[in-house]
């Protein structure tokens, strides 16, 4: 595995760097052509300019040997190959040389292609054009220099590359190979049982170096548990002995459980059906007593409604009312417990009256407060009115000012204006700010005095309540003294008649009461129908409970 990874970091080193140093060596080299081809570009450029300049007397002259002697000091320039010297319309030849070997001959155009770079300039005299000098420089030197450079650049990129391999391999093989192979090694030697081996001499850097500190731990690890699971064995050995002991215990308590499990659901459900019986039997007779409240409820609600009726006769029939107090008799216990419920509301309903007092003081502190903060925005619409004020007697003076001014000052007088005029226009809503608070102001003052006077009334409703409390409490005390009382009612009946109408007010509070108890009492048969249907539940599991015992 070693020798894998060495061979793949040797191949990776080799390609990296070869692939880094040839890029180098192909730009060096492509620099230098660029820079060729910029020398020989120039150079038969300046080739053809002077031609331009020294050909035009002889051209002029029509003097061919002095023509000669200018061409053949630029045919003297190494990399220049043919010179050609043309009329004015490039058609016709005056002069021209060209290279052949190591000779020279006579040329009458510029050669072409990618082994010459060529250039061209005019012939003038006198600013007028006599003539066209052409030039055409060889590219030969310059490839046979591209060449030389070529091959320093492929020696110097093959020695730099071999040598920086073979530092890069001997610090890779210092700082990696060895260290994996000393891991290696390591793990070998653990995998093959021999856990007190050590690492061999290697220098661990970075990663390297946690890696061999995690195996080490790891390796520690593995035998601290190693040595538990063996004592654990032995435990386990020993547990194992002990639990087939214990395995042939819980067989028979398993067995014994099985059956005190049967026994204990058959006793279970005998106890929850009697308790069901039992149930189905209060919720029966509670069912029929409800009803007969029910009955009686409603008896009492009609006979409430009698007596009612009967007060309102009582002035004119005062023998009638002698004759029925044996009836009012027997219904006074019954008028007693339903006036005390009756007392009962009445608290409540002080109770309520007092919470709406305070309601009512909360909300006339809401509506004091409501009144600062208009007042409050009345002053700052007082200050908002000032600086109106101001700001239009301003705007009017600035008005004056341009208006001394003359033409210079018209635009100062139109911002003088627009600014009167806004002033005006704050000043109108300011007004109206001012109304709208002055109205809240006086709705706040309104609402305050309102709820005044409710909480007046409200605390006026709670003594009347607590009065009509108390005057309740008074009537069930009277009403248990009406069946001592009831048999003089016939030598009083006239002060009978002066307080039947008092009377009649507490039967019809009666009515209601004995209404409401008519609601309760339905209520009521509502939750021992609900009861009834638990007591069916229960019968249902009680049969589950009685066949799970008897199917274990």
């Amino acid at each position: 595995m070693t020798k894998s990874i060495q061979t793949i970091l040797i191949l990776i080193l080799v390609a990296v760097v070869t692939t880094i140093l040839t890029a180098f060596g192909a730009q060096s080299y492509y620099l230098e052509q660029t820079k060729q081809l910029a020398l020989l570009t120039n150079e038969s450029n300046r080739a053809a300019a002077r031609l331009a300049v020294n050909m035009a007397s002889p051209m002029w002259e029509l003097d061919e040997d002095l023509a000669s002697d200018v061409v053949a000091s630029e045919m003297q320039a190494e990399n220049v190959h043919t010179v050609v010297i043309w009329e004015p319309d490039q058609e016709k030849i005056f002069y021209g040389r060209t290279k052949a070997g190591t000779e020279e001959a006579e040329a009458d155009q510029l050669p072409e292609g990618s082994d010459y770079i060529t250039a061209t300039s005019e012939v003038l005299h006198k600013e007028s054009v006599i003539g066209v000098a052409g030039v055409a420089v060889s590219k030969a030197n310059m490839r046979a220099d591209l060449r030389a450079t070529l091959q320093k650049i492929a020696l110097t990129t093959i020695t730099i590359d071999a040598l920086l391999i073979f530092a890069l391999f001997m610090a890779m093989r210092s700082v990696i190979i060895k260290p994996l192979k000393s891991i290696e090694e390591y793990v070998v030697s653990i995998s093959n049982g021999n856990y007190d081996v050590g690492f061999s001499a290697a220098r661990f850097l970075g990663e390297l170096k946690r890696l061999r500190t995690a195996v080490e731990t790891m390796v520690e690890n593995l035998k601290r548990n190693i040595s538990e699971i063996q004592i654990k064995e032995k435990e386990a050995a020993k547990a194992a002995a002990e639990a087939k002991q214990a395995f042939a215990a819980a067989e028979e308590s398993k067995e014994k459980a099985v059956r005190a499990r049967r026994e204990g659901l058959l006793e279970a459900a005998g106890v929850l059906k009697g308790i069901g019986g039992r149930i189905r039997e209060a919720s029966s007779d509670l069912s029929e007593k409800v009803d007969a409240v029910t009955s009686r409820s409603d008896q009492q609600r009609e006979r409430a409604t009698s007596t009612a009726t009967a007060m309102e006769e009582m002035n004119a029939t005062v023998l009638e009312v002698a004759r029925s107090a044996s009836e009012a008799a027997l219904s006074a216990e019954e008028s007693r417990s339903t006036a005390g419920l009756g007392s009962s509301k009445v608290v409540e309903l002080v109770t309520t009256i007092k919470d709406v007092v305070q309601q009512t003081e909360n909300l006339k502190n809401s509506l004091n407060v409501l009144g600062s903060h208009a007042e409050g925005i009345g002053r700052i619409m007082g200050v908002i009115n000032d600086i109106a004020d101001q700001t239009n007697l301003l705007a009017l003076n600035a008005a004056i000012e341009a208006a001394r001014a003359g033409d210079a000052g018209r635009g100062f007088a139109v911002v003088a204006d627009e600014v009167r005029k806004l002033a005006e226009k704050t000043m109108q809503a300011t007004k109206e700010v001012e109304t709208v608070v002055r109205d809240i102001q006086s709705s706040s003052q309104i609402n305050i005095s309102g709820m005044e006077q409710t909480s007046e009334v409200v605390r006026t409703s709670t003594t009347l309540a607590e009065e009509a409390g108390r005057s309740l409490e008074q009537i069930v005390r009277t009403i248990e003294m009406t069946s001592d009382q009831v048999r003089s009612i016939a030598t009083a009946s006239e002060e009978q008649s002066a307080s039947s109408e008092e009377i009649n007010q507490a039967m019809v509070h009666i009515n209601d009461l004995a209404a409401e108890i008519a609601d309760d009492m339905a209520l009521a048969n509502d939750a021992i129908n609900e009861l009834s249907t638990y007591a069916n539940n229960l019968a249902e599991l009680i049969e589950k409970l009685e066949h799970d015992g008897e199917d274990n």
